[in-house]
């Protein structure tokens, strides 16, 4: 039997959908075209890094500050129409593979 876990978190509840990765450098993947601007916030909503790309994903930065595992990030991609966000947090202990695939976080278009 697994064990079950209740984040404590600030962000609301009931639109909570975490990715959890192995590796620090995400890559935020999203359905959009033009130049996009993306944030990374923490718990407390304070940005930790900001970007642009005018391609549909970016890879988060290897200069970029260290993302603490175990905290959880909101990412946000706004400047193409309807903002994407997602939210994941970073787990070195996974059991899974660092791969391209592991390491993508996909985006979904906001409220």
């Amino acid at each position: 039997a697994g064990a079950g876990v209740k984040r404590l978190t600030p962000f609301e509840s009931k639109a909570w959908s975490e990715v959890a990765l192995k590796s620090a450098q995400p890559i935020f993947r999203w359905d959009g075209k033009g130049n996009a601007t993306i944030r990374v916030l923490d718990v407390n909503k304070q940005a930790v890094w900001s970007g642009s790309s005018a391609k549909s994903f970016m890879e988060y930065p290897a200069g970029a500050p260290r993302l603490e595992p175990g905290m959880p990030y909101v990412v946000e991609v706004a400047g193409i129409g309807a903002p994407f966000y997602a939210r994941f947090s970073v787990d070195p202990d996974l059991e899974i593979a660092d791969t391209v695939a592991n390491r993508t976080v996909p985006l979904t278009r906001g409220p």
